[in-house]
């Protein structure tokens, strides 16, 4: 998944590692459409490309050049890729994705996912990083990441619903380590001294020139049968952190050391450091409950800057998952005045927020509607409900209790925001114009339109459409034609 806008800088890369030439002639690729011609032979230790558009191919990756093109393009969110000889037999495959113990970074933030040993099987997500080399890619060389697979965990577990003042136990499998670390936040650390004294921390770097209080904690997880460990020797390492009372935010990280290096959950190439749960009391309400927490420093910053576009750090926890990495703000226009505060919420690339049984599909933003106005507290509700009910593309909404730092904020309206997983949901085609419009559709100038609407997408294209659009929608029919 590129970080352009254009499909055409896909490629694909084979490497020979044998020691001699392979006829790859009538050899075809499922997922992609593309069959090698006759007399293609990949030399010993050579690189092949295949490329979605040779000419994007060659500007965006200059000096390297492709030496086919596919057809189609690759699935952002994850498919099968299979190199079949002519005889209809899968010499390769690979099915990789965005979700799960797949690397995130590729996902539309620049690098590509590269196989650290050409050895390895390709199906497992740990055979996989995000390319660190610059530009994010060796295309057409030996991988950035080249060598022996890193220390491996699995099966990652802790309680998702932790009662108040009850130990949490972690486990996980672990491969090829001697050594495994599991590292907790509880809450909010504190800088004390140096230049972001009373600011939130996480560790000593946070705060230069200070020290970081309630930051991070670092236990051994251990396999020897001792203390929540089960049993010696099974692979599967444990720790407790202590319990924590309710409100509570818990943070996670858990590293394994080995011959081969550190790996590590969350992965060093995921988006976010920590995964985690919530200690929280029980709220006596029939609507969803979100959880928000918050460093009171970062929601005074953002609540002393919300005439801007800048954004917080927060988390956010909903049916046993915590999000780590959301960031937060004041909502734009006007109602960044109101007395009762709308919100909006952004969520890290590959964490998408879920809303089991309320979303139809994840969302990576939405707003937190004050709705102060209503007093009935359904008017916007009742809105979209209609436009879904006229078969027209609406934004999924419903009320919730929102909860900041374990106590009631207040009541809000969830709204989805009418970005890509918006038009992806509405089969709305990605690569059209979008404008975020700030007037009534009014005639104005071409000159005028960029005061009143901002572009979305085709940020290489002039306002010319919309303004056509506009102007052809002023013209009045004669007189009994439509």
């Amino acid at each position: 998944h590129p970080s352009s806008e254009s499909n055409g800088d896909e490629f694909i890369e084979l490497y020979n590692q044998g020691a001699a030439g392979v006829d790859v002639s009538g050899w075809c690729f499922e997922g992609v459409q593309f069959c090698f011609p006759p007399a293609t032979v990949l030399a010993a230790g050579s690189y092949t490309v295949l490329a979605s558009d040779l000419a994007q191919f060659a500007v965006t990756y200059a000096p390297a050049t492709a030496d086919f093109a596919f057809l189609l393009s690759l699935d952002d969110a994850g498919e099968r890729i299979a190199l079949l000889d002519g005889g209809l037999v899968v010499q390769d495959e690979l099915s990789y994705s965005d979700q799960g113990q797949w690397p995130v970074l590729p996902d539309g933030l620049g690098p590509s996912p590269v196989l650290i040993d050409t050895s390895a099987d390709t199906a497992l997500p740990r055979s996989w990083a995000a390319s660190p080399a610059p530009g994010g890619h060796t295309v057409g060389a030996a991988n950035s990441v080249a060598g022996a697979l890193p220390p491996w965990l699995d099966e990652v577990s802790y309680p998702t619903t932790p009662g108040a003042f009850d130990p949490l136990p972690v486990t996980t499998r672990v491969y090829a380590a001697t050594s495994a670390t599991l590292t907790y936040v509880v809450g909010f650390g504190t800088c004390n001294g140096g230049s972001e004294d009373g600011e939130c921390c996480e560790t000593a770097a946070d705060c230069p020139g200070g020290s970081c209080t309630g930051g991070e904690v670092t236990l051994p997880l251990v396999d020897d049968g001792t203390g929540v460990d089960a049993v010696a020797l099974d692979g599967i390492w444990s720790a407790e952190i202590p319990a924590q009372p309710a409100g509570t935010p818990v943070r996670l990280r858990l590293e394994a050391t080995g011959p081969t290096g550190t790996g590590s959950w969350p992965r060093a190439d995921d988006t976010v450091r920590y995964t985690g749960t919530a200690v929280l009391d029980t709220v006596s309400t029939s609507l969803p409950v979100l959880e928000w927490f918050m460093c009171d420093a970062d929601y005074a910053e953002a609540v002393a800057h919300k005439l801007t576009d800048d954004v917080e750090p927060a988390l956010v926890y909903f049916d046993g998952v915590l999000y780590d990495g959301v960031t937060v703000r004041v909502r734009g226009a006007s109602v960044r005045g109101f007395n009762k505060t709308p919100w909006k919420f952004f969520f890290p690339q590959g964490h998408d927020f879920e809303g089991a049984g309320l979303l139809e599909r994840p969302v990576d933003t939405f707003n937190a509607q004050a709705m102060h106005m209503d007093k009935a507290f359904v008017r916007e509700f009742l809105g979209w409900e209609s436009i879904r009910e006229s078969g027209a593309p609406y934004l999924q909404m419903f009320p919730m209790r929102l909860q900041k730092n374990g106590q009631f904020f207040g009541l809000y309206g969830f709204l989805e925001a009418p970005d890509s997983d918006f038009l992806k949901r509405s089969d709305i085609d990605l690569s059209g114009a979008r404008y975020k419009a700030g007037d009534s559709l009014q005639p104005r100038t071409l000159e005028q339109m960029p005061n009143f609407y901002e572009k979305k997408s085709r940020f290489d294209e002039g306002f010319e459409d919309l303004h056509q659009l506009i102007v052809d929608l002023q013209v009045i029919p004669p007189s009994g034609q439509v």
